[in-house]
């Protein structure tokens, strides 16, 4: 039998959303320090027009891993759809805080301006 994890990035790479996102939640529920399973989660509430339940992912994954520039810049990416560019830029300004990388520090700049 599959893992969750494989179950539910299956289901998503299907196309089958919901069956996905359930996959994710029951997964989350037993191992709620799986980040890459909580930006997946977020991802695909986010594409099902729940950037609210996405955000809320993201800022679960910072709880459980703080000052990591990739969910930041998601986050940020995320408030930015949702409109919310002040509290974009601050997930992006903290995102640059956090990184070291000129690929990605470029990529943050870009997005502050």
């Amino acid at each position: 039998m599959p893992s969750r994890l494989s179950l539910a990035e299956t289901l998503a790479r299907r196309g089958r959303t919901r069956e996905a996102i359930q996959e994710y939640e029951t997964l989350l529920q037993s191992r709620p320090d799986l980040i890459a399973a909580r930006l997946s989660l977020a991802e695909l509430l986010a594409g099902q027009g729940q950037p609210q339940e996405a955000a809320s992912q993201l800022r679960e994954a910072l709880r459980r891993k703080p000052n990591n520039a990739f969910i930041l810049e998601r986050l940020g990416d995320l408030e930015n759809a949702r409109g919310l560019r002040a509290e974009a830029l601050d997930a992006y300004q903290a995102a640059l805080r956090c990184t070291t990388d000129p690929k990605a520090r470029k990529r943050l700049q870009r997005k502050i301006r």
